[in-house]
């Protein structure tokens, strides 16, 4: 994938509780400009053993960053609703 390329993604019908995990592949590294939801939401910054819980919104609507994120950093999203809800993002490749 080049620099500049749109990188986003949808995840539907997130469980209660469960995560979105927002990860570029190995040498790739990412911009994320915005985080999407449907309902409440806790964002997270992760690295596969330590979270980092820096915002957690309620309600529907969008999370603006800008979010740098690696292979090794990134982001997990958790659907804090009692239904599973869609969740997404956007951004682009910057390496």
């Amino acid at each position: 994938m080049a620099f500049g390329q749109v990188k986003s993604g949808i995840s539907a019908a997130v469980a209660a509780s469960a995560y979105m995990t927002i990860q570029p592949p190995s040498g790739e590294e990412w911009v994320v400009f915005s985080i999407y939801r449907e309902a409440n939401a806790t964002i997270e910054f992760y690295n596969g053993t330590t979270a980092v819980a820096f915002k957690v919104e309620t309600g529907a609507g969008e999370t603006k960053g800008p979010f740098h994120l690696t292979a090794t950093n990134y982001l997990r999203v958790q659907n804090n609703d009692a239904a599973a809800k869609d969740l997404g993002y956007s951004g682009v490749q910057i390496r």
